[in-house]
């Protein structure tokens, strides 16, 4: 099996840590910043998380010229917190996908904790 650095959009694609602030407003923690960019964090915690839970063999994405076996791919649409709602959210749309590419799962998994901002 095979996951993909997600997708994110250019707001997330920093180590900064961001807050949306309203709809259309991102603004980032001051002297706060993650250790990695959230595409990269959250790609190793799904690829571990399907190492502990299963018994399938992950392959980092450098390794796949040799047989990606399933491949998942996605979108990373939020990743921080959402001070309209007092939450931290990470929200990632998946797809699935076999080697030959004849069958595509998709889904939307969306996690919130609450937080005190």
């Amino acid at each position: 099996m095979t996951i993909n650095v997600p997708g994110v959009a250019k707001e997330l694609r920093t180590v900064r840590v961001p807050v949306q602030v309203s709809p259309t407003t991102v603004q980032y923690v001051p002297n706060l910043q993650w250790i990695d960019t959230p595409d990269h964090l959250f790609r190793d915690l799904v690829a571990e998380t399907v190492r502990r839970t299963t018994d399938r063999v992950v392959l980092d994405p450098n390794q796949t010229s040799l047989d990606p076996g399933l491949v998942v791919t996605g979108q990373l649409q939020k990743f921080g917190y959402d001070s309209q709602t007092g939450q931290v959210v990470v929200q990632y749309d998946a797809a699935l996908s076999t080697v030959a590419g004849d069958r595509v799962e998709a889904r939307r998994f969306t996690a919130t904790a609450p937080a005190d901002g």
